[in-house]
């Protein structure tokens, strides 16, 4: 009985920390090989406190420091890890892992290779109690194990409980989407890297929490205990779960262990295999219950669960997706209503001279002796749409990485509002007011339509993890006001029937009209629109064109976009842009520009050359 209750008090103690790495790994889809060190930091962090700098009986204060120093290591750790844009990520956190054992040996605070030992158990003040001792409460008396193994049970629970929470509000979708597309969250005014760290911050400090509750249970640590092969145990406990499902972070870590003493029942007991092989054929076990796993459910035993938001605001969480709904293909995206936007500023398009809200001239930039742009300039006025023409290869969509801030130009000055943005982050000019939509279709995919626009809402409190523990309630009534919106945006561009299904399942054109409702729901001063309409039926063609033209004339937005299609741009432009071999060559009404013969037998020569 004893045994069985020391199991399952780890078990317990396994699923706080299988909680963590599914923060950091499902949540935010950063995959690190390095968790069993911050279980160690936060197991040393509560040894030595207890045993060293606190006063005996202070034992969730050691709790709380364990936490602390783990996340203190995930920030050091995940900082110069992430900056790369994760490329190193795996790569680093393995060799952390790899190192982290020997550090700790030749440590003197740490004990060294014996470790540290004598660590005081549950006690509170006074109450000092031992392994033989029992608490009489009521008709019920619990023996010391007994009552260890509730309080380890407490601790799973109120962490399921907290990462149910984090992972349901608006700074858990915002990690979703950075988990989906770094580039497209940095696009919508959001640091991905920050995003990314902060989860891996989270994660790691619920571990060390984790590892402080393993080294009170123990009343030992000792560098053995968070070698490579204890990560590979909570990696195997996240997969045969769930890496997406907190459910199947709780339930992985429980079915691991009963396969695990089974093993061990076998190998001991039935096959009298030697104690020194055990730990071989254990990790041979990890590796063909991971590959067992992956071969049949490669997302783990339950599927992620998404959020499922009704129109007055409330999510109602659902696992997976049930029953297959498909897209149905009879539903015309030309049903949806084109009115002016209530996120715009509602003003009409003025005639008179209005100042450029972006100016950019002289822009280069070489990528490796290509010239992609050579000499590029624009401006943009609001309530104005602007086009940008020229073949394949003239450095379109290199100018507009260049405006958006995703590629450094080599020279030229540009301007957002009177400020420059050349040098600036991303994120940082969308937040001036610039937003884009891509050339290939970029939609948070993992996330719902709905959940799509609400990630690229700017006011959004809860997305500060911050202010989602100190202002609990202005998180909720903002979460339930952006629903709302949301809906109304849905609703402007046709796809409220679709609020609640992921973006991946919905169809080409949809997945078109949804990134310009993401787009109008940022609420930009200024829309680069990259090919908008490429690759759309022309039959359903024209409202793509009413809801640009309502970008510039309901909402007073400035608007440029590329595009191929000469009916479009005779259609949309209010000034045409021509550029070839990154240079702006002419600029002009739309007519002239198209009329001329010598600029389209240049545009039409290239394609024939490139399709030669």
């Amino acid at each position: 009985m004893t045994y069985l209750v020391d199991v399952l008090t780890l078990t317990a103690i396994l699923i706080v920390a299988t909680h963590g790495y599914m923060i950091i790994k499902g949540l935010g889809g950063m995959l690190h090989l390095g968790h069993a060190v911050f279980y160690g930091l936060g197991a040393y962090g509560a040894a030595i406190l207890s045993t060293r700098v606190l006063p005996t009986g202070l034992f969730p204060i050691s709790l709380i420091g364990a936490a602390i120093v783990a996340a203190i290591g995930g920030l050091i750790v995940g900082w110069p890890a992430l900056r790369n844009r994760g490329r190193y990520f795996m790569i680093v956190t393995f060799s952390i892992q790899l190192i982290f054992v020997t550090f700790v040996i030749n440590l003197a605070v740490t004990g060294g290779p014996d470790g540290i030992t004598s660590i005081p158990g549950l006690s509170l003040g006074p109450w000092q109690p031992t392994s033989r001792e029992s608490l009489p409460l009521g008709f019920v008396t619990l023996t010391y194990s007994q009552l260890k193994l509730a309080v380890m049970i407490g601790f799973a629970v109120g962490s399921f409980f907290l990462c149910r929470y984090i992972i349901g509000s608006a700074y858990g979708r915002l990690v979703r989407a950075a988990r989906e597309d770094e580039v497209v969250v940095e696009a919508h005014g959001r640091s991905a890297i920050l995003v990314k760290l902060s989860a891996f911050v989270l994660g790691a400090a619920i571990t060390g929490l984790a590892g402080g509750l393993f080294a009170h249970h123990f009343n030992y640590v000792g560098p053995t205990q968070f070698e490579l092969d204890a990560t590979m145990l909570f990696l195997v406990m996240l997969i045969v779960g769930g890496q997406y499902s907190l459910v199947g972070a709780t339930l992985g870590p429980i079915l691991v262990v009963l396969m695990l003493e089974a093993l061990r029942y076998l190998l001991e007991s039935i096959l009298g295999v030697p104690a020194e092989l055990t730990a071989h054929l254990r990790q041979l076990f990890f590796v063909l219950t991971l590959i067992a796993i992956l071969s049949v459910r490669s997302n783990g035993l339950v599927p992620e669960r998404r959020p499922r938001h009704d129109k007055q605001g409330t999510p109602v969480l659902e696992y997976g997706q049930g029953s297959p709904r498909m897209v149905d293909p009879t539903v015309d995206v030309a049903s949806a209503k084109v009115i002016a936007g209530e996120f715009g500023t509602g003003k009409p398009a003025r005639e008179e001279k209005l100042p450029a809200v972006l100016t950019c001239s002289g822009l280069q930039k070489r990528f490796d002796g290509v010239q992609a742009v050579a000499d590029a300039s624009l401006e943009l006025v609001a309530g104005k749409i602007i086009v940008v023409i020229g073949p394949n290869g003239a450095g379109k969509t290199s100018l507009f990485n260049i405006l958006s801030g995703i590629t450094d130009c080599d020279a030229g000055s540009a301007t957002l509002k009177g400020e420059s943005i050349i040098g600036l982050s991303p994120e940082r000019i969308a937040r001036m007011g610039l937003a884009r939509t891509f050339q290939e279709v970029r939609t948070w995919k993992g996330l719902t339509a709905i959940e799509n626009i609400l990630a690229a809402r700017r006011d959004q409190p809860g997305a500060n993890l911050v202010n989602l523990f100190t202002q609990p309630r202005l998180c909720r009534r903002a979460e339930a006001e952006g629903v709302e919106r949301a809906y109304a945006v849905l609703e402007r561009f046709g796809l409220q029937q679709f609020a609640n299904m992921p973006s991946s399942d919905l169809s080409y054109a949809q997945r078109k009209m949804l990134s310009l409702a993401r787009i109008s729901a940022f609420e930009p001063d200024v829309m680069l629109l990259d090919e908008p309409t490429s690759g759309v039926d022309p039959r359903r063609l024209d409202i793509f064109l009413q809801h640009i033209r309502s970008f510039a004339k309901d909402d007073n937005k400035a608007i440029c976009l590329i595009e191929h299609n000469m009916s479009v741009v005779k259609d949309l432009a209010d000034w045409v842009v021509f550029m070839d071999e990154g240079r702006t060559l002419a600029a002009g009404a739309p007519d002239d520009i198209i009329g001329d013969r010598v600029l389209m037998r240049m545009y039409l020569g290239h394609r024939e050359r490139k399709g030669a």
